[in-house]
């Protein structure tokens, strides 16, 4: 049997690229959310697609910028390692004479 679904035009474009990656269909997809909610009687869990290695690196470069951003407002970015680690041994040693 044959169902006719009126899906949002941006949606559809954006959902066949993505199937397309995953090497699936629409109507794949579909069917595996709707034997899947029929066995289970609840929504599917979420699925994801393993990332490309060119969005990992991008989203390492997002995160490491930010970083860097954070660093640079909390006025800690030009702290050497070892200037780090003996203010987190100092906050360790408060919080265990805390306890």
């Amino acid at each position: 049997m044959a169902t006719m679904l009126n899906i949002e035009p941006r949606l559809e474009i954006d959902a066949n690229n993505l199937c397309q990656k995953l090497g699936v269909t629409i109507a794949d997809v579909f069917n595996a959310f709707l034997r899947n909610m029929v066995s289970t009687g609840a929504l599917p869990t979420e699925v994801k697609r393993e990332l490309t290695l060119d969005e990992v690196a991008q989203r390492l470069d997002d995160n490491i910028t930010y970083l860097q951003q954070q660093s640079e407002r909390n006025g800690n970015s030009e702290m050497t390692l070892d200037e780090i680690n003996a203010i987190i041994y100092e906050v360790r040693n408060e919080r265990r004479r805390n306890v």
